[in-house]
């Protein structure tokens, strides 16, 4: 009797031995050539209603810079693809609430606009000061979302700090995960 999972297909896959990467140049997984332009028109069109859906401010802190020192980062460290895209969320969302629970403490002070933008400025400063911080935090905490068993620990973010430039102690970095969470 046959295997319910037998095909009469040429084609022999080892069904456990399967690769978890996408297989894009495989023929046997490949849109055709007729489908290609349709499915990209529809790619795009999904991709931009998700885009505008988003909530008011979400990817502000995403520049291109914090995005490429996000992903040499987790390349360094040999960490998943899931690990930097989740970092990135974590990092954007954590920094959106951050900025707005700043501005707003600063704008019902019953100071003139130009203290509260010198308190600003002086926010601003050490938001920037504390940018590698927050960026390597966001990516312990993304880390440990995806695999705690594979995660990154404290020394090891502690390490990679170091390597940056950053002398933080172990201290102050579980604060900045505190701090994070406490969002």
């Amino acid at each position: 009797m046959l295997d319910p999972d037998e095909t009469n297909s040429s084609v022999s896959v080892d069904r456990y031995n399967r690769s978890t990467e996408p297989e894009f140049l495989d023929e046997i997984y490949a849109i055709p050539d007729e489908l290609t332009d349709e499915i990209l028109t529809e790619l795009i069109t999904d991709n931009t209603q998700y885009v505008e859906s988003l909530p008011y401010g979400m990817g502000s802190y995403l520049s291109t810079d914090i995005v490429q020192y996000m992903f040499t980062i987790c390349v360094r460290l040999r960490l998943p693809d899931d690990v930097k895209y989740l970092a990135m969320d974590i990092f954007d969302r954590y920094m959106k609430i951050q900025g707005q629970t700043m501005y707003d403490a600063i704008a019902v002070l019953n100071r003139s606009n130009s203290t509260k933008f010198k308190i600003w400025e002086k926010i601003e400063a050490s938001l920037s000061r504390q940018l590698t911080l927050r960026i390597c935090t966001a990516i312990q905490i993304a880390s440990k979302i995806h695999s705690f068993h594979h995660s990154l620990a404290l020394h090891n973010v502690k390490v990679m700090l170091q390597a940056l430039g950053f002398p933080y102690t172990e201290k102050a970095i579980e604060k900045s995960g505190k701090f994070f969470l406490a969002f």
